[in-house]
């Protein structure tokens, strides 16, 4: 059997929010919306595997606002981790060179004339088993969406009150 729960206030609430400047309103939710990506963000630089430091500092939330839309965005890479993507997804293993090994691996590399070059040194085969994802962005959307949304919440009820006493 359904229950009917009823909820009080909401039209003094519509009221007040049409009342706000559209400015003001693009604000508070934006900023509402930068507190829960940044629980997200915390998350996600926590699960990132530590062996620079440079993957999880490039982990940034950016905000976009046009045509009185918000968008707010939570990114990982720049030109110091490129790799972001690879630690996430990971990679698969592949071997180059000749013989008929290059038929079994997943992924066929042919070094021509010593093409491939690691620590300066040109090799005529390369054998790489890949690497396992590591999924540091998709562990902190799945560790859940309650204390985002709470910090989210946490930031209107602080400053809508302020923003409605200066009008």
């Amino acid at each position: 059997m359904a229950q009917i729960i009823g909820v009080e206030g909401l039209e003094e609430l519509h009221r007040a929010l049409q009342e706000l400047p559209v400015r003001i309103e693009k604000n508070i939710m934006s900023g509402a919306l930068r507190a829960g990506i940044n629980v997200l963000k915390k998350r996600a630089q926590n699960n990132v595997p530590k062996l620079s430091g440079k993957l999880k500092k490039s982990i940034k939330v950016k905000t976009k606002s046009r045509f009185g839309k918000v968008k707010t965005i939570l990114t990982a890479g720049d030109n110091n981790a490129w790799y972001a993507h690879i630690i996430e997804f990971g990679s698969g293993s592949f071997y180059s060179g000749a013989g008929s090994r290059s038929r079994r691996a997943p992924y066929a590399i042919k070094a021509q004339d010593g093409a491939l070059s690691f620590d300066d040194t040109f090799r005529a085969q390369v054998i790489h088993p890949g690497i396992r994802p590591s999924a540091y962005m998709r562990r902190a959307l799945d560790a859940g969406i309650s204390e985002p949304v709470e910090a989210a919440a946490d930031y209107i009820r602080e400053r809508l009150p302020r923003e409605i006493a200066r009008l």
